[in-house]
């Protein structure tokens, strides 16, 4: 490899890293530390960073791009839940623990805060998601080189102030871990950014560059985990990277949409903004941002049990079904079932619950391998 692909690899895998530094990556190990320690972390890490990593070296070039026209829809879905889930976590952050608005700032404005720097992320990703494909990597390079100079200004010290244990039983983790993995592993297969960095790398190497820089993001984050306020540094990380993120899936959405993209992206942008609002007014209603929290979790049941069910089933691994209306019709009743079982396992120390649903999908899979109707290879 000589030095321009190396530099190549190197950038496209700083914005497989920016990309997927989501809301999740920046608040949910906070939530896990608190609830269950190192362990808690441990089990959102190793399946998040190997999960995603895998991507690249389980698809070839060819097969992402066949993957990309066979469930483009799906995947521009789960860019648009992307999208939204940033607008509810950005008001929801600045105010459970982020931004301390300053004393000469209006009331009004203070109490909005949250509402009105989810609409400068927004704008400012729309502006972005309009860069040519050659000017996404150096973006992601300086992306990730601010996050390093918040990492730099915090510092490690706050680490070794976490524990191994936390406020519930570890019981509740084992249940907990095998939908992380079920997640983080088949997620990817749906990211349209992922599929991006795919074709435009020269090697599939960028993935292991990746595994490597996102796993300094989660580490990041749990230096900050407690803080309750944040240094601007470290606050421009969680802004910086929601814009990023925001505007790599806005492009993607746009560049794969066939018809109409503009009116598509502008009512990604509207029903964002009317997220924004909503979790804005949360938090006007409780200032303990309990509810806000409760909603953020509720949120992950898209990307721990909705879109990593329709990998499983719809692209593999194994024989899938076929992407029948009929068959995509009883995944979404199926789904629609088991969202109960999630809410009592995320929310109500139940997760056994959402182990059940996790497993009664795998035994759907597993009889579609014996039964050949609406059933293909891969």
């Amino acid at each position: 490899m000589n030095p321009r692909q190396a530099l190549s690899t190197l950038s496209w895998g700083l914005f497989c890293a920016c990309s997927w530094t989501w809301c999740i990556g920046m608040y949910l190990p906070i939530i896990l530390l608190r609830q269950f320690g190192w362990w808690g972390f441990i089990a959102f890490a190793i399946p998040n960073v190997v999960g995603c990593a895998a991507f690249g070296y389980v698809l070839k070039r060819a097969t992402s791009q066949q993957l990309v026209q066979r469930h483009g829809t799906a995947m521009r879905s789960f860019s648009f839940v992307v999208v939204v889930y940033h607008m509810f976590f950005l008001p929801f952050a600045a105010a459970a623990f982020v931004w301390s608005v300053p004393n000469d700032v209006p009331q009004a404005l203070g109490d909005h805060f949250g509402l009105v720097l989810a609409v400068v992320v927004m704008a400012a990703a729309i502006g972005l998601s309009r860069l040519p494909t050659r000017l996404w990597p150096a973006l992601a390079m300086l992306t990730f080189a601010f996050s390093l100079a918040g990492f730099a200004q915090l510092g490690v010290g706050s680490l070794s102030d976490i524990t191994w244990s936390g406020q519930t039983s570890l019981r509740q983790l084992v249940w907990l871990a095998p939908i992380f993995a079920f997640g983080f592993g088949l997620c990817p297969y749906l990211d349209l950014t992922f599929h991006r960095a795919r074709g435009e790398a020269p090697s599939r190497h960028v993935f292991a560059i990746f595994g490597l820089t996102f796993a300094m993001i989660l580490v990041f984050t749990c230096a900050y985990a407690f803080q309750t306020a944040l240094m601007p540094l470290v606050a421009g990380h969680i802004i910086t990277q929601s814009v990023f993120t925001v505007a790599a899936h806005l492009r993607e959405i746009r560049t794969t949409t066939p018809k109409r993209p503009r009116s598509i992206i502008t009512g990604i942008v509207l029903v964002g903004l009317l997220v924004a609002a909503l979790s804005s007014s949360i938090h006007l209603l409780d200032r303990n941002s309990v509810v806000g929290q409760e909603m953020y979790l509720r949120l992950l049941v898209f990307f721990g049990l909705v879109f990593p069910a329709y990998v499983l089933l719809f692209i593999g691994p194994g024989k899938t079904l076929s992407p029948t209306r009929a068959n995509v019709t009883i995944y979404l009743v199926v789904v629609a079932a088991a969202l109960p079982l999630y809410e009592f396992g995320f929310l109500h120390d139940r997760a056994w619950l959402a182990a059940v649903a996790l497993a009664a999908l795998f035994a759907w899979k597993l009889v579609a391998q014996f039964i050949p109707i609406g059933v293909e290879r891969t």
